[in-house]
């Protein structure tokens, strides 16, 4: 069967704000071109309605390809997809937590200008997630959520099919693990792990293969070494840590070309155990959080998908997930929403912004942004006059601007105000719409 190639459908409510069945672009167009609708939102874009209209509902369902760095969403509808879409997630709160840490400590250890430390704000458990979880993860199950319920209230009554994975983290570790092994674990039967490690290793520094030195002929002071550095996000897991001796465990041994760091490079190539831990923390806030949601697994997907002869991507895999069994009309192109941060929000700074030759040490923090100028407001979505498109990163005087695209990349350096033209505003989400053919080339 021919499948028809059209664009993304755009979402619609009425007048009283109840979801409708969603339009083409044309149909949108001229309602907004007539004052017959207005804008509410751009993530995903949708328009209300100004006047009374009838509700001719279809079936309409809804894939969800849940992820720690990517979400696929998909609508679909008798056969057709009508609307397809991409979530990218922030992987940077953690190194900005701990950036954030550093600072603050070496402030006050130097006995300067600091905030005092507080711990009336600590919660021990989380409101709404139902127990505490490190602020990294949360904002990431957070938002699996959020969209889902975002794409949710713009359609009527749809069904929801989710993608999740439940992963055995110990079986991985060892697959001959059974039975009682799960509650006993690496350590069983040893004060600690590091008296484990050094029985693991038989008291033998993993380099030089001795226990005794040669010179004194007495036993080696051995340390335990992390083979991927705490640096690097190394944990203290026994698998991720190594007897070596102090002869072996230097400074240069540490750095490129060194052993302790060839160990590194071959170490940081296996995936690590994060992933599997945080599909199964997200498993169960979604089966909590849409108790009458389908749910199923990535082996089911694929079969799905191949059938539909779809190539790999997060929302073709949405698309096989809402369950439909053939496609007769397909969007062209693909919504990317990406999150970002809307501005730095540090008070001090250890090192100079791009751009700049001195770093920031006394200005306030409102004024190490400039937020609006001339009318025209930080991260607006905006086209140049050569027709290119891109979001505003920061002003320069009160007549020039940055311009920058969806991955960071330039557009313009320096372009003036006067030759832009206004799209949309952005808040701390960037959307825009991607060829499928770019995106696969990608």
């Amino acid at each position: 069967m021919v499948t028809e190639v059209v664009q993304n459908r755009i979402f619609v409510l009425n007048q009283d704000g109840q979801a409708l069945m969603p339009c083409r672009p044309s149909k949108c167009r001229h309602l907004l071109h007539c004052n017959r609708a207005i804008i509410v939102s751009h993530t995903p874009f949708t328009i209300q309605l100004k006047y009374q209209s009838g509700s001719c509902l279809q079936d309409v369902s809804i894939g969800v390809d849940s992820g720690q760095r990517h979400i696929g969403l998909a609508v679909t509808s008798n056969e057709k997809v009508l609307w397809q879409g991409e979530v990218t997630l922030r992987q940077n709160v953690k190194s900005l937590l701990d950036t954030r840490h550093m600072y603050r400590h070496t402030r006050r250890q130097r006995h300067t200008r600091y905030r005092m430390v507080r711990f009336s704000n600590r919660k021990p458990r989380d409101i709404r997630l139902g127990v505490w979880l490190p602020p990294s993860v949360r904002q990431k199950c957070e938002h699996n959520i959020q969209w889902i319920n975002r794409v949710r209230n713009v359609l009527p009554q749809a069904d929801i099919s989710i993608e999740v994975a439940k992963f055995d983290v110990q079986k991985l570790k060892d697959p001959t693990i059974h039975g009682i092994g799960y509650q006993q674990g690496d350590a069983f039967g040893y004060e600690n792990v590091k008296q484990y490690v050094l029985e693991r290793d038989e008291h033998t520094c993993q380099l030089c293969k001795r226990k005794i030195d040669t010179e004194t002929k007495k036993t080696l002071k051995l340390h335990i070494h992390h083979i991927v550095y705490r640096s690097k996000g190394g944990t203290n897991a026994a698998t991720n840590l190594l007897t070596v001796c102090t002869k072996c465990h230097t400074d240069r041994n540490h750095r490129a070309g060194g052993p302790l760091y060839a160990l590194f490079e071959q170490k940081k190539t296996i995936p690590p155990l994060k992933n599997a831990t945080f599909m199964n923390m997200l498993r169960n806030r979604l089966l909590t959080a849409f108790p009458e949601a389908h749910f199923t697994y990535g082996y089911i997907t694929t079969v799905q998908r191949k059938k539909l002869g779809l190539a790999k991507a997060h929302y073709r895999d949405a698309v096989a997930i809402s369950g439909i069994q053939q496609i007769i009309e397909e969007p062209k192109s693909v919504v990317m929403f990406d999150q970002f941060r809307t501005k730095k929000r540090s008070l001090h700074e250890a090192t100079a912004r791009r751009g700049r030759k001195q770093k920031n040490v006394t200005q306030k923090r409102v004024k190490k942004n400039t937020k609006k100028v001339k009318g025209w407001c930080l991260n607006d979505y905006v086209r140049i006059s050569d027709g290119r498109c891109g979001f505003i990163t920061g002003f320069s005087g009160l007549w020039m601007a940055h311009i920058r695209d969806r991955q960071g990349g330039l557009v313009k350096k320096l372009v003036s105000l006067t030759k832009l033209a206004f799209l949309h505003h952005t808040g701390t989400w960037r959307c825009t719409t991607l060829p499928t053919d770019v995106y696969d080339m990608q």
